[in-house]
This record gives structure tokens, sequence and C-alpha cells, in this order.
């Protein structure tokens, strides 16, 4: 097969056009086992422009190589549209997949109605690498499906920098705006020193998705702008997943870090094996905080921890320790241990990880309190006290000594025994 080269100095004449007009033809393919598939240079327009009603915009490969290798200084790097299929599809097994840098415009500029805007894979580098210094590094949008979808196994799926615009902006109506995953590396990479680092929009699916078993999931940084802004009507906004490292990571000098809004679904969700958010600093909430647990609770030193379960009724003994009651009316009364029967703590206050003798103290709200009703029939909304019986609460009848001993009320009948009841906490 002979080699296919061409040359213009006309504007109105291309240096080369392939035109395929049979059903399901493609009009430019290329790949390379061990250099760059394609390879194109543009001063003042784009690098590659490439469009296709039924098939496939740009399929380049390449086995030790990249795959597309496109820059523009004023123009953009990559244009690429697809009506039913792929916009860009770049493979490679060991070199970039794709990438597209442009001095003053967009680095990657790719459509598509019914498929995936963008596609790339990489085994041992980055699956997409965009730059830009005035424009958008990467612009990849879809109606009704992916708006990107990279992939690498050892190194980064998505890279992209820009300097007074967007690193990476994508969207898409009824699929994933950003499906970007690594197995040894960044899922996403993305910053931009005046511009938002990721801009994603979904409709009816997730804005960004980004997964990494051993890096991070997604690193998006700005200087002077939005971190992250991501946007859901009817699916999550941002979700990640990382097996070894930082799932979300993303930074910004003057702006917000991480700006997540969905219309109907969550913002931000967060499942953590320790913690499901960590904040350092101040954190303000504009509406309600609503907690699913019952009580208030503060941990406190306790003594004779083997005693000191749920449920546990608590006094003040020396330095500010704790341990069960043993006394009727004791004015040392602190509280009762928190965690018995169907309620929770809410709320934990001074909580201290590591420490197996401390236990949550409820101070205010409902808790489950162990009680004994044979020193008197319990009725709800009976004031509650200490008792001689180890760890119990019992009835305040005596109004006399109840003062400064009281505990809380019933919230629950009982009328002989002992037993486990709810009763609101509230000392006095």
């Amino acid at each position: 097969m002979t080699t296919l080269k061409g040359d213009s100095n006309n504007a109105a004449v291309p240096a080369v056009t392939g035109i395929n007009t049979a059903a399901q033809g493609v009009g430019v393919s290329a790949t390379s086992e061990q250099g760059i598939a394609v390879r194109a240079v543009a001063k003042k327009d784009t690098g590659v422009f490439t469009t296709s009603d039924t098939g496939i915009g740009l399929d380049a490969r390449s086995t030790t190589n990249l795959g597309v290798h496109a820059s523009s200084e004023q123009g953009i790097a990559v244009r690429a549209a697809a009506n039913k299929d792929t916009a860009v599809f770049a493979t490679s097994n060991t070199g970039i997949g794709l990438d597209a840098r442009s001095t003053t415009n967009l680095g990657i500029h790719a459509s598509s109605e019914q498929g995936i805007a963008i596609r790339a894979a990489a085994n041992k580098d980055t699956a997409v690498f965009a730059t830009s210094n005035t424009g958008i590094g990467l612009d990849a949008r879809s109606t009704t499906n992916l708006g990107i979808n990279a992939s690498s196994e050892q190194s980064i799926a998505i890279r992209a920098a820009a300097k007074k615009d967007t690193g990476v902006f994508t969207t898409s109506n009824t699929g994933i705006g950003l499906d970007a995953r690594s197995t040894t590396n960044l899922g996403v990479n993305a910053s931009s020193e005046q511009g938002i680092a990721v801009r994603a929009t979904a409709n009816k699916d997730t804005a960004v998705f980004a997964t990494s078993n051993t890096g991070i999931g997604l690193d998006a940084r700005s200087t002077t702008n939005l971190g992250v802004n991501a946007s859901s009507e009817q699916g999550i906004a941002v979700r990640a997943t990382a097996t070894k490292d930082t799932a979300v990571f993303a930074t910004s000098n003057t702006g917000i870090g991480l700006d997540a809004r969905s219309e109907k679904g969550i913002g931000v969700f967060g499942r953590g094996g320790t913690f499901a958010g960590f904040f350092e600093g101040v954190v303000m909430v504009t509406d309600d905080i609503q907690l699913q647990n019952a009580d208030c609770a503060e941990e406190f030193d306790v003594l004779a921890v083997a005693e000191a379960d749920p449920g546990t009724v608590m006094v003040i003994e020396s330095e500010g320790t704790l341990r069960q009651c043993t006394e009727a009316y004791d004015r040392r009364v602190a509280g009762v241990i928190s965690g018995a029967g169907a309620f929770k703590p809410g709320l934990v206050l001074g909580k201290q990880y590591g420490r197996t003798d401390r236990r949550p103290i409820a101070l205010v709200g409902r808790v489950y309190c162990k009680v004994d009703a044979d020193l008197g029939p319990i009725q709800i909304g009976d004031l509650l006290t200490t008792s001689s019986t180890p760890g119990h609460a019992m009835r305040a009848s005596d109004s006399s000594k109840a003062f400064g001993a009281v505990l809380g009320k019933a919230m629950r009948a009982l009328e002989s025994g002992r037993g486990l009841i709810p009763i609101l906490v509230a000392l006095q």
C-alpha cells in the first residue's frame, strides 16, 4: 500500500482529504505499532478536525507511542464530532492515548449526540492529556451517552491543565459526565490557575465518576477559582472511589475547593471505614443539621470499665472520672451511658479514638436507662434519680431529696422488677 502525503499552499485546498461513501466506512483510520498514529500541528486554526454522522469521528491507535498528538498555537488542537458513535477514540499500550495542546484556545473539543464524546485508554501512560494557556483544556459533551470515558492501568486516566479557563469541562444529558479510572495512579488530575479545574454536569446520571486502586481518584486544583464544580439534576454530582489513597482531593487558593450540587439527589456523599468526612477548620452550615440518632453525649473517663455498659447510670467520682451509681438521690449524678436499646448517640463530644476506658454519657435527649421498679413503680412522666441498686435509676418519690439529683423523666412505665426503659435526660 502506498504512503499518503499531501501539500497545499491554498487556504481553500486541504493538504489531505479522505472520503468514504460506503455504509459504515471510515474517512481516516490511523494506526502505528511503534510511532505516533496521528500528529497534527496548526498555528492559527484547528490541529485535527473530524466529523462523522454514524461512525467514529477520530480513531487512532498506537502500540508503543502516542495515539493522537495535536497542537495549535491560536486554534483548537483537536475538534471532533459524531452523531451516533464516539467522537474521539484513542488508545496506546505504552504511550499517551490522546495528547492535545493549545496556547490560546481549546486543547480538546469533542461532542457526540448519541455516543461517547471521548473514549481513550492507555496501559502504561496517560489516557488523555490536554492543556491550554487561555482556553479550556478539555471540553467533551454528549447528549445521550458519556462525556468522557478514560482509563489507564499504570498511569493517569485524565490529565488536563488550563491557565485562564477550565481544566476539564464535560456535560452529558442522560449519561455520566466524566468517567475516569486508573488501576495504579490518578483517576483525574486537573489544574487551572485562573479558572475552574473540573466542571462537569449531568442531567440524569453522575456528573463526575473517578476511581483509582492505588492513587487519588480525583485531584483538582485551582489557584484563583473553583477546584471542582459538579452538578446533576437527577443523579449524583460527584462519585469517587479510591482503594489506597484519597478519593477526592481538591484545592483552591482563593475560591471554593469543591462545589457539588444536585437538584434531586445528594450533593456530596461520603462513606468511610473510619470517617465519612474530615474537616480541618471552621465548618459553616446555613440550614438545618439533621442527625438520625437520639441523644447528645460526651465522652468521660470511667472507672470499672467492665461494669460500665450502655444504660448504666453514672455519677462523678474524684478528678472528673465517672463510676456507676450506688446511692439513692446522689447529687453527683452525671447521666446515662449512651447506646442501649434502639437509641444511639447523634452527637458525641470529646471523642478520643483508641481509648478503651472512656464512655459516651448522654447529657440531653432520649436514651435507654436501667431502672429498678422494685423500689417503687414507675409511670410515664415520673422524675428519676439514682438508686442504691448499682447503675440503676428509680422513681424520685421524695421531693425534698430529689433537688439536684434528678437525671430525667420516664417515657415508659414499669410496675415492678428491673429493666431498660426510654427516658428523656434532663439533669436538675
